[in-house]
């Protein structure tokens, strides 16, 4: 049990939601309000408290409705349970009280107020602290209630950034009357109640003058109810972001530009990594212009037209700490759903956690081969890349393998051989699998030259609007090739149902806990210095691996 007296507090976001009927009544004069809302609003409700910390309600509410406050999706997180109880009022076998071992739950009562029907306080807070809620005592609310201040404040110290207040009346008039809201979720329904409690009381208005009126952000209809998302203007609704434009070739600028915070979570960039191959052909404008950027991206979003944002290295931190890999653009902040991120566990730091999705693509790449045991592999292309399907194929599949590079300082990165820079020397060697990592149409021509009778040839470069030129006689048509692209954005169907992008990143992280990597990670810039490292793209004097860019000034 906790006594608390401080008041500062950081939440990111609060929001209030409730359901209301025609006639403006979020209950019935008995308080149940269980029943107002339909099948579609429900499941709206359902998909917020997968996306919050935390779920406030009053103790009014949990003794009309009796509720759970869990979400009861699949594969979904219940957030944490906030109940305001000033005089201890709450049931032991309630919902909430049989329940609280199994999701986390908060109480918070006042240490001035008797426990209603004369029952012993202390007895009441070890029967509750058996049932392992968490009781929190603090100061009474000036008008009744508790001090939300002091409620917010322990929410802080447990980590809780977003908070859901689901009601009653008294509680959301308290929110609003102390101006601790950022957005408001509310749906009305066809439905009419006549007698019976409104989602608001008396907030401090005396004349129409000074109303409050919330900015409405979006108006949206599930069968006959209508979704209200109204945001508070008074609050903070953007924050500055500098992100990276690329706007000509081998151009680029860094821009400040608002993120609007209203509807999501706030992500900060810890570390952002700049790929020398992929990245590479954007800078010197080797790409398709006008075509999407990704479709099989969610958050890489918008055409190949300047000026644009790119990237797809980016592992970031939430308010919480709490650390995630996205697929995003260099900027230094995000406001997106949870889900399109890959959530980080302690044993990865950020720097291999900067290799995430080129080792998704070897992992692709050794997928597309599909090596067979045995297998004599070469690798032409000892970039990043090319490295990551050498450490993997010769680390855990035991397969002998040789890159070939005609960039011979990379022969650094293979300590214990398996490297070479002279063309003339693969005459030595037979190969049953050739994979083309180089990003040059001299590679795949080098593999289609080694590749033996009903061989297969990987190509895994991506080369954007590059023509390149190949010599399709001598060996090429008699030796009946099989010539694979291979492609990490989506998944190939020979894979079947149970690979997915979830277990493939998955398997990547794992073996970024295993394969070596700091080596490959061989530049690092601040984000403000971009441009220079972006020139290294262009330099090919200059021996380069990974280019990371670290936020800050």
């Amino acid at each position: 049990m906790l006594n608390l007296t401080y008041d500062a507090f950081m939440l990111e976001r609060i929001t209030l939601t409730f359901a209301q009927s025609l006639d403006g009544k979020i209950a019935a004069l008995s308080g149940q309000s269980r029943y107002i809302s339909e099948s579609g609003s429900l499941l709206l409700n359902q998909q917020m408290r997968k996306d919050y910390d935390a779920i406030l309600v009053g103790i009014g509410t949990l003794l009309a409705d009796n509720p759970l406050l869990t979400c009861r999706l699949d594969e979904c997180r219940s957030p944490i349970r906030v109940i305001l109880d000033s005089s201890l009022r709450i049931p032991l076998d309630s919902q909430i009280v049989q329940t609280a071992s199994q999701v986390k739950t908060c109480l918070f009562y006042s240490r001035t107020s008797p426990a209603s029907g004369g029952e012993d306080v202390q007895k009441k807070i070890a029967a509750l602290e058996r049932q392992a809620i968490a009781l929190y005592g603090v100061e009474a609310g000036k008008e009744g209630g508790l001090d939300l201040k002091q409620v917010l404040n322990a929410l802080d110290e447990l980590k809780v950034r977003s908070l859901m207040v689901e009601g009653g009346s008294a509680v959301l008039t308290s929110f609003v009357k102390e101006n601790l809201w950022d957005d408001m979720a509310v749906v009305t329904v066809p439905k009419i109640i006549g007698a019976g409690i409104p989602a608001f009381g008396n907030i401090g208005i005396h004349a129409l003058t000074d109303i409050l009126v919330p900015r409405t952000e979006k108006i949206s209809q599930i069968n006959d109810e209508i979704c209200w998302h109204l945001i508070n203007p008074s609050r903070k609704s953007t924050i500055m972001s500098r992100k990276l434009y690329f706007t000509a070739p081998k151009t680029v600028e860094i821009r400040t530009e608002p993120v609007p915070l209203a509807g999501k979570k706030l992500f900060t960039s810890r570390l952002m990594g700049i790929s020398p191959g992929t990245e590479k052909q954007i800078y010197l404008g080797n790409f398709q212009h006008g075509k999407r950027a990704n479709p099989a991206i969610d958050c890489m979003e918008g055409n190949f037209s300047y000026p644009f944002s790119y990237g797809y290295i980016n592992v970031l931190e939430n308010n919480a700490g709490a650390r995630f890999f996205g697929f995003l653009p260099h900027a230094e902040h995000f406001v997106m759903d949870e889900d399109n991120l890959f959530p980080l566990k302690d044993d990865l730091d950020d720097d291999a956690a900067l290799f995430l999705p080129l080792m998704e693509t070897a992992v692709s790449i050794i997928h597309d081969s599909r090596p067979r045991l045995g297998d004599r592999v070469l690798i032409v292309g000892g970039g990043v890349v090319g490295t990551l399907v050498s450490r993997a194929l010769g680390q855990f599949m035991g397969m002998e393998n040789l890159v070939y590079d005609t960039n011979a300082a990379r022969e650094q990165w293979y300590p214990n051989g398996g490297f070479c820079a002279n063309r003339q020397l693969l005459e030595n060697h037979e190969f049953d699998l050739c994979i083309e990592a180089s990003g040059s149409a001299q590679g795949l021509q080098t593999c289609l030259d080694c590749c033996p009778l009903e061989g297969r040839v990987i190509a895994a470069s991506w080369y954007g609007e590059k023509d390149i030129s190949l010599n399709l006689g001598g060996g090429f048509h008699w030796k009946r090739l099989e010539l694979i692209s291979s492609q990490v954005s989506n998944m190939a169907r020979a894979m079947g149902s149970r690979w997915d992008k979830k277990r493939r990143l998955e398997y990547s992280a794992g073996l970024l806990k295993k394969i070596h990597t700091a080596d490959l990670l061989t530049h690092r810039f601040p984000f403000s210095e971009a441009g220079n490292a972006c020139k290294l793209l262009e330099n090919n004097t200059v021996f380069r691996g990974l280019i990371a860019l670290t936020p800050g000034s």
